[in-house]
């Protein structure tokens, strides 16, 4: 077969998938190899799983990935405090973002306080329920949204170390780890989380949350009752959308 045709089918097949909101049952699979980071390698926690998802979805998921991005930036339903895994924002815009608000501050002759807020495992927790929930607040509708909640159920995860594959393993949660679309499916989950925040400025790459607070050496005190009250929130907030803060950190 050649370029060509090839091109033809995919494109024949992509159309289909969409059209019926169905995901291919084949594509489900996801395979895990383990890559060693460092210390000892008969300990676990010495590894970092790598997914491997077919080539064939990832082109799918990076055309989607780019029109659900498109709707989601024109209609300005993304909060601006994130800056992850959305087309004209990165790392570097979320850092200048952020030090040219503490450098303000400063300048103002201000104390700056300072939270860092991390989610423990956070693409593994997502809930599906949820997150289809979260998808029809931002104007998602089938066929996407039936095609959305195909790719994400009735997955496996298959272990590959040295060759040898374990039995496949339901994955229940997660917005598939690998993924090209999950981590945009992400940050939609949690699309509300800085509104836990009325007084501390917010920035916001993917999970990783800092918030900035201004005050004065006569108001510390409140502020520090401020900063738990919006903790409590914030901590409220996970509960409900069943994720978990990384006190480790």
């Amino acid at each position: 077969m050649s370029g060509p045709d090839i091109q033809t089918l995919l494109l024949k097949i992509y159309t289909l998938s969409l059209e019926t909101g169905t995901y291919p049952e084949t594509w489900k699979v996801t395979y895990v190899l383990p890559k060693h980071k460092s210390g000892p390698r008969n300990l676990v926690e010495n590894y970092r799983p790598i997914n491997i998802t077919p080539v064939i979805s990832r082109i799918m998921e990076k055309v989607i990935q780019n029109q659900l991005s498109d709707h989601l930036l024109k209609e300005h339903l993304i909060d601006p405090s994130q800056h992850g895994f959305i087309r004209t924002r990165s790392c570097s815009t979320c850092l200048i973002d952020f030090f040219n608000e503490v450098t303000r501050i400063r300048d103002q002759k201000k104390l700056v306080i300072i939270l860092y807020l991390d989610i423990k495992k956070p693409f593994d927790k997502v809930l599906h329920n949820l997150l289809i929930n979260r998808l029809k607040s931002v104007a998602i509708i089938n066929p996407l949204l039936q095609w959305i909640k195909s790719f994400l159920t009735n997955r496996y995860q298959i272990n590959n170390i040295n060759s040898k594959t374990s039995t496949p393993r339901a994955i229940t949660s997660g917005v598939v780890q690998g993924s090209v679309l999950g981590p945009l499916l992400f940050i939609i989950y949690i699309n509300n989380i800085c509104k836990c925040f009325s007084t501390g400025k917010t920035y916001l790459y993917a999970d990783d949350l800092k918030v900035i607070y201004k005050t004065d050496i006569c108001d510390l005190r409140g502020t520090m009752q401020t900063i738990q009250h919006e903790l409590n929130m914030v901590d409220n907030w996970c509960k409900r959308w069943r994720l978990e803060l990384n006190t480790e950190k």
